[in-house]
């Protein structure tokens, strides 16, 4: 089957909407077992102190998938049986059954590969019934138009039977179905339709759907009315809806929390845990955590099946890969484990942090880790908990690009933080030499690490060639003189003043900030040179302008944009200073840092070894370059690969190593920023002159690192 840039499109899209609702949650504190948005830090409070402990009362288990079967596109059950659609290693279509009671694969006929390569389909959906199995997907017509289809195949023959054009869906991802007395339910991106026999498509509710289940002999929807969320039952004579209940407690389900079929109670899964509810009251009582029993399904819970003996089969597909895991989930005492508590802030994770978390829990026996989510706003409460030696075991907040960060604003000289480097030294499964060359020595100050990057992107200027071999040991200067010798019709940046002040609070914190001793210098000639020229350079016009001499860039993952960007052939010529051209990082995940007032130190370290594994490297592509030397390699292989669309070539591979080999650092963006902006913008309104300027810089800067950094 054919792999189309658009599916990677529609991926990145899905994730983008995974992780703003990941940002959402609040709830007042509770017991200690309560999923992790839920809990805010108190100061006051230790429910989530390395003392406390988890009962794991459920386990999981890999479901062998069938032989031959290499990719699995999607699953189904109907009466106590798993049906699996699947692809080869050739892309050819694979279909098998097998009872859930024991687990022995049969093969059967289906006839998908006989659409033509020029209107194949992309599968998103299956449902199977007593004769007919139903394949959702988006086709393309001879003159290359989306067209979302059902087909329906017969069960015994595997030929295809009927047809549906479902062109008033829009696009379906990952659409769930369920067969009714009425016809066809289809819960696609909180829209929930039902499909009748005569191919006709009815809505069935205005309200955002999250999921359709069948429980018994009911069809129950689980629909957002206002602030509820309600469950409703399908009428199956008059296709009304009938609510149930209010659904009480914290259940939280994204658009594609999934469809299920339950022969015993209701039962209600989203991506953090599995609740049972009372469809009376509507209260729901917990079952199990996924990332508890090691299973990641941070990406939404397409389809379940759960026995009147409360086992589930769990289908977990990777949002960013053909990878998929079949689950099976039972009840079983997993022991008592200790609490490893990693807090975050809300919205900076992403669909790694479950894996990671899920990944550790599922490999470590004594402990298992729970998150601990606030809200930026509570920076201050946290920092105050951190500094009381009441804070969690491992600290991260997010990139270093978040402006008030806690651990921007602590120096790890108040020995809050343990010093990474002994623990890398001494680890017999990772050597500094699996690295990426360059990324730990910019994670390193003064010969410690306080806090652990797994994901990067490098920062630079780049400069079409014809500019670039006249700027080789460049410093400001030749940055002077260039902008005052520009070919007719280009300017200097392609960036307008405002992107390229990011541009420097970014350098400042490499160039112009030490951290270690809390001081500065922004009385250096050349920030107030950088001042000047970005207040001087005319902004690029991208109807007007003849082209541009430098390309201040952002080397996160698409290295052939450069040399499309750079009209061409290019070359990193870093940031002008006197020691040559400067290049940075900056931090796309991370840092995570030990507490040094963590009981639970060889456990913590256990954890962030997780984070540089290969399997989380790998699914750490969407957010920057993995760190991981073996990773970043693969990743510069699929950059270079014409089968996804992407036309990068070595030669960039190679310039952006070597300016990763070269950065001097880890740039952060805090207070020091801001102050840095707020300056300059009255330098660039003429309401105060260049050298006033710099003063008044250096002079609040370093009043806030004397405070902050010492």
């Amino acid at each position: 089957m054919k792999i189309k840039i658009r599916n990677i499109i529609c991926m990145l899209l899905a994730f983008v909407m995974l992780l703003s609702l990941a940002a959402c949650g609040g709830g007042e504190k509770e017991k200690e077992n309560l999923p992790p948005q839920e809990q805010l830090p108190q100061a006051e409070e230790k429910e989530l102190s390395a003392d406390n402990t988890v009962e794991i009362n459920y386990g999981a288990e890999a479901v062998k998938k069938p032989e031959g079967v290499k990719t699995i596109l999607n699953t189904a059950f109907f009466n106590n049986s798993m049906y699996l659609l699947g692809l080869d290693g050739n892309g050819n279509t694979l279909f098998f059954s097998t009872p859930l009671d024991e687990i022995q694969w049969t093969e059967h006929k289906i006839a998908i590969e006989a659409v033509s390569p020029d209107s194949y389909m992309e599968i998103n959906g299956m449902m199977v019934d007593e004769s007919s199995v139903y394949i959702s997907g988006m086709s393309w017509d001879e003159n290359g138009n989306e067209l979302n289809v059902l087909r329906v195949y017969d069960r015994e023959s595997g030929e295809q039977t009927e047809e549906f054009n479902l062109e008033d869906m829009g696009y379906m991802f990952r659409p769930q179905w369920l067969k009714t007395v009425n016809g066809l339910i289809c819960v696609s991106d909180g829209m929930a339709v039902l499909i009748k026999e005569d191919g006709t498509v009815e809505t069935l509710t205005d309200e955002s759907t999250y999921f359709a289940a069948q429980v018994q002999d009911k069809v129950i929807l689980c629909i957002a009315q206002g602030e509820e969320k309600n469950l409703v039952e399908l009428d199956g004579e008059t296709g009304e809806l009938k609510k149930l209940c209010a659904v009480n407690g914290r259940f939280k389900p994204y658009m594609d929390c999934g469809s299920y079929i339950s022969e015993g109670p209701v039962i209600m899964a989203d991506s953090d845990s599995v609740q049972e509810i009372n469809p009376e009251t509507g209260e729901t009582a917990d079952m199990l955590y996924w990332n508890d029993i090691g299973v990641a399904a941070s990406s939404g819970i397409q389809s379940m099946y759960v026995t009147a003996d409360k086992e589930i089969y769990l289908p977990v597909s990777d949002v960013f890969s053909d990878k998929t895991e079949i689950y099976k989930i039972c009840h079983q005492d997993g022991g008592t484990r200790k609490t490893l508590v990693v807090s975050s802030g809300a919205g900076v994770g992403g669909v790694y942090t479950n894996d990671a978390i899920a990944k550790f829990n599922r490999e470590n026996g004594e402990y298992v880790v729970r998150q601990l989510v606030y809200n930026q706003e509570d920076a201050d409460k946290i920092l105050t908990q951190i500094i009381a030696g009441e804070g969690p075991d491992v600290f991260y907040i997010g990139s270093t690009t978040d402006r008030e960060s806690a651990f921007t604003r602590v120096n790890p000289g108040k020995n809050l933080f343990v010093d990474l480097m002994p623990y890398l030294e001494s680890d017999p499964d990772i050597k500094k030499e699996d690295f990426l060359p360059g990324v730990l020595e910019s994670m390193t100050e003064d010969g410690h690490i306080y806090a652990m990057h797994p994901a990067i992107q490098a920062i630079s200027i780049a400069a079409p060639k014809e500019f670039a071999d006249a700027l080789e040991n460049w410093d400001m200067e030749k940055l002077k003189e260039l902008s005052e010798n520009l070919p007719e019709g280009y300017t200097l940046f392609n960036r307008n003043r405002e992107g390229m002040m990011e541009y420097l609070c970014t350098l400042a914190s490499v160039h112009f900030v030490n951290k270690s001793e809390g001081t500065c210098s922004f009385d250096d000639p050349d920030f107030a040179a950088w001042l000047e020229i970005i207040k001087n350079a005319e902004p690029y016009d991208w109807d007007n302008s003849a082209g541009y001499a430098l390309l201040p860039c952002y080397a996160g993952n698409n290295i052939p944009r450069m040399s499309r960007e750079a009209f061409g052939d290019y070359e990193y010529v870093g940031f002008p200073s006197s020691e040559g051209g400067i290049n940075y990082l900056l931090s796309s995940v991370g840092g995570y840092s030990i507490m040094a007032d963590s009981e639970n130190k060889e456990a913590a370290w256990e954890y962030i070894k997780i984070l540089l594994s290969y399997e989380i490297q790998d699914s750490l592509r969407a957010f920057g370059y993995p760190v991981m030397a073996k990773n970043f390699e693969e990743s510069m292989k699929t950059e270079q690969d014409p089968e996804y669309g992407i036309d990068g070539k070595q030669e960039d591979a190679e310039k952006l190593k070597a300016i990763i080999a070269d950065s001097a650092g880890m740039c952060e963006m805090n207070a020091v920023s801001d102050i840095i902006m707020e300056e300059a913008e009255k330098y660039f309104a003429d309401q105060k002159p260049l050298d006033e300027t710099v003063q008044m810089i250096q002079s609040r800067a370093g009043i806030y690192l004397a405070e902050h950094m010492q």
